[in-house]
This record gives C-alpha cells, structure tokens and sequence, in this order.
C-alpha cells in the first residue's frame, strides 16, 4: 500500500508473495545471500513450509520480511519496482487481515481502502477471496480497536480520532446488515413452513 501511495505511514514489515508454497523454500537461501552481500545481518525467526520471516539488521535499524505464498485472483502489474499485485488483491488482503488480526496498521490501511473502494465493496473482494469471510466477524474485529495501544497507530491526533470513529461507524452498520440477514432468514423459514402446514420452532 505504501509502494502504491494508497496510505502515507511507515513500516517494519515487507511482505513477498509466491505463487506456490514450494517456491518459498526454494528462493529463501538466495534472498539470505543478497541480503548479506549488501552489508545486512540476517536470521530467520520463523521458518515452515511455505512461509519463512526474515530478521534483516544493519546496525541500530531493523525489518521483518516475510516470505510467503498465496493464491491470486486478480492478475499482478509492473511496478517500477517490480510486479505488484492489483489494488483489488490488496484490499481484499487487507480486508481478511483485518478480520484475522485487527492489527493497528490494519485499521490505518483499511481505513485508506475504505475510503478508495467503498466499505461494501471492500466486503465483497474479500468474499470473493476468502468463501469464509463473514461480515459478522469483521464487526467483531473492527470493534476490537479499543484494545490496541494509542501509539501503536502512529497517527496524529485528528488521524486517530479518524480511524477510531470509521471503525465505530463501520462496525454499526455490519451489525444492522447481520441482523436484517437474520430476520430475513426467519421470514424465509417461517414462509417455508406455512407452505408446508405448520410453523417452524419458535414462531
């Protein structure tokens, strides 16, 4: 998002994506040697099939890469840097990290894509990558904000205040969305059951 201009904050963290888990594994040993040869110290603090992150140090500076795999539904682009994956890719990613981790830099970036893409439309990329993703869980994540630590978002005061009640906001009208679902599924299966001659448990 930062590589895109789509949020303006600073990161710890870099993320590299292959297309398959094996791909991983293979090219590790040769990030670890270019990052070496360009004066970086370089440890690995997690390393599995598939993922491994990457402590990367020199001097009193430090980042976290990760390396991983994941699937992509919408085609990549050329970057002056290198490909990159498509804004919709990113905001569903985004999206479902959000809802996995509620994470400070989720809500900063979130918070950017809602603004770009529309909160439904944020809703649906996610659906579409993730046949898991339920808009109830993402309230609950949204209203885990308050548990975080105020400086862990590294915004200015107006910046914060911004998040905190976009993500208030947001997590009402899931809610309202969730139950008009639900009372939609009760008419349904009341109307089923009329049709059938009885009504359902608790009508």
């Amino acid at each position: 998002m930062i590589l895109l201009g789509l949020v303006d904050r600073e990161t710890r963290d870099l993320d590299f994506f292959a297309r398959e888990a094996a791909a991983v594994n293979r090219v590790t040993p040769a990030v670890e040697a270019a990052l070496r040869s360009a004066g970086f110290e370089v440890g690995r603090q997690i390393d599995q099939p598939g993922f491994v992150r990457l402590e990367v140090v020199r001097g009193t500076e430090g980042c976290e890469v990760d390396l991983g795999y994941d699937a992509r539904l919408w085609p990549t682009r050329r970057h002056e840097l290198g490909v990159v994956i498509s804004t919709e890719e990113l905001a569903a990613d985004k999206t479902l990290a959000l809802l996995g981790r509620a994470a400070a830099r989720d809500f900063v970036d979130v918070h950017a894509l809602a603004a770009r893409f529309g909160e439904e439309r944020l809703c649906q990329l996610a659906a579409d990558k993730d046949l898991g993703f339920r808009r109830e869980y993402l309230a609950d994540a949204l209203g885990k904000i308050d548990r975080l630590d105020r400086d862990l978002f590294e915004l200015d005061a107006p910046g914060y205040e911004a998040v905190k009640g976009w993500a208030a906001s947001w997590e009402g009208k899931l809610l309202q969305q969730v139950r008009a679902l639900e009372e939609l599924d009760r008419v349904r299966e009341r109307n089923r059951a009329k049709n059938r001659g009885h009504d359902p448990p608790g009508f």
